[in-house]
């Protein structure tokens, strides 16, 4: 299958499709993604890679621009990679279509409900494009100060059973 549909209820919970006729009378859909394969990859092994785009859709099938406050995200592109997902290009549009910015998704499964949706809840909370990018920074570096913090408190551990080695070498010489 070359193409699915991805319907998303307005409790955030998701199922698919196969075509869209059969989900267009479903209540409570709040968006509804027309997921398309955009290529495969086959490795040295036999493995077979896909890589999709993911288009927001109405129910007549027409493409939707998704809404977050002042921003409105105009394109998902496609998964880019071949052996492995490098990730893809999300198009922005500030101030209607004033300014447009390009975040990089990286997230392959479950980008809708793990990346997609916690953008557009940024994006709406946030209001501004520079204090997005500074929250985001922010959480790489909240990661990378707790990634160290357990590299230091490793090398603690490490001192101090260099310590208690060393004074038992000083008294059991």
């Amino acid at each position: 299958m070359t193409t699915s549909f991805i319907c998303v209820f307005n409790d955030r919970n998701l199922i698919n499709r196969n075509s869209l006729e059969e989900i267009i009378n479903i209540p409570y859909i709040e968006y509804i993604f027309k997921k398309v394969l955009h290529h495969e990859f086959e490795t040295p092994t036999g493995y077979v890679c896909k890589y999709w785009q993911y288009i927001p859709i109405n129910t007549d099938g027409t493409k939707r621009i998704l809404k977050a406050g002042k921003f409105e995200i105009i394109d998902i592109g496609f998964d880019e990679g071949e052996r492995n997902f490098r990730g893809r290009n999300i198009t922005i549009s500030e101030n209607l279509g004033q300014t447009i910015h390009v975040y990089r998704s990286i997230n392959q499964y479950d980008f809708i409900l793990k990346e997609l949706f916690p953008l557009i809840d940024e994006l709406t909370n946030t209001g501004n494009w520079s204090v997005f990018t500074d929250l985001l920074r922010l959480k790489e570096l909240e990661k990378e100060t707790e990634r160290l913090n357990k590299i230091i408190d490793k090398q603690s551990e490490k001192i101090a059973e260099l310590q208690t080695d060393i004074l038992n070498l000083k008294n059991n010489p």
